[in-house]
């Protein structure tokens, strides 16, 4: 894995309703294979092997955030997949750094069309209000964690979702970035 594609500088460009992105990793092989067996074939040595990379790559939250917080998974997605990747991604940062992992804070409204199935043009509509916050947000720094982000709107729209429930401020921490929608 000593090959695994870095981004420059940890951060795409910035996101709407964020104060910042980290991001450690390109969606590029092996990493692309390693998250795709996870998401797709319910591989979890695969997806373990992604929560060691990611705890291990990111920056230090732990005096920053007051909670860490997971991309929420459809209902009908989660019971295809038995899990939610950003979950078990956003557990082992909070593990690694001490922080709450709050599984509550998020959740999804509504489902939609797989974002990696929409060009990028049409993805921020297609989340357009697809999340609702828990209002013990409110005040908080929230550290939203997802496993690639592609053009940013589904983040953005969670960002912008926690804010408006009174969160101060959120940064993102996912895997991989994909420059290719």
């Amino acid at each position: 894995m000593g090959d695994l594609a870095r981004t420059r500088g940890g951060r795409p460009a910035r996101l709407p309703w964020t104060s910042g992105i980290e991001v450690p990793f390109r969606y590029t092989y092996p990493l692309d294979h390693l998250v795709q067996a996870f998401k797709f074939h319910r591989d979890l040595a695969a997806l373990t092997v992604c929560s060691s990379l990611l705890k291990s790559n990111v920056s230090d939250y732990s005096q920053w955030a007051d909670r860490v917080v997971a991309i929420p998974l459809s209902r009908s997605r989660y019971a295809r997949r038995g899990f939610n990747q950003a979950a078990v991604l956003a557990a082992a940062v909070a593990a690694e750094q001490g922080m709450y992992f709050d599984g509550e804070a998020l959740r999804r409204r509504r489902g939609g069309i797989a974002q990696s199935r929409l060009p990028a043009a049409t993805r921020r509509a297609n989340v357009r209000d697809a999340f609702a916050a828990s209002s013990h947000v409110r005040g908080q720094r929230i550290l939203l964690v997802d496993d690639v982000v592609t053009t940013g709107a589904t983040v953005s729209e969670a960002a912008r979702t926690l804010v408006r429930a009174g969160a101060r401020e959120v940064r993102i921490v996912a895997l991989a970035f994909s420059e290719r929608p």
